[in-house]
Order: structure tokens, then C-alpha cells, then sequence
């Protein structure tokens, strides 16, 4: 889904809601500025990052 920069600005929350099934290309002066999305998991991080420190 594209959206404009202002839109997103004045309905933030909704496309936050959006962005939890589809992403959202947002647009400025007619050009794919940024994307908002649900975050992509990556599994044991947290313990690759440990590691290191034991």
C-alpha cells in the first residue's frame, strides 16, 4: 500500500495498524521515501550477542 507522508502523519495509528498485515511504502513529493512494516524476528539473537561475552 502507498501512502503520502502528510496522510500518514495525520493517521499515524491507523497506518501503524496497517503496517501489522501489509507493508506501507510512504511517499513524498511523489517518491518512496521510507517503509513501515512489522519487524522481521530473528531467532536467538540475544544469545549469538552473548556469546561472545562468555
Amino acid at each position: 500500500m502507498y501512502a503520502t507522508a502528510t496522510e500518514v502523519k495525520q493517521n499515524f495509528g491507523k497506518y501503524l495498524s496497517l503496517a501489522q498485515k501489509e507493508s506501507v511504502l510512504i511517499t513524498k513529493n511523489g517518491h518512496v521515501v521510507a517503509e513501515l512494516s512489522e519487524p522481521r524476528r530473528r531467532e536467538g539473537t540475544a544469545t549469538h550477542a552473548l556469546w561472545g561475552e562468555l
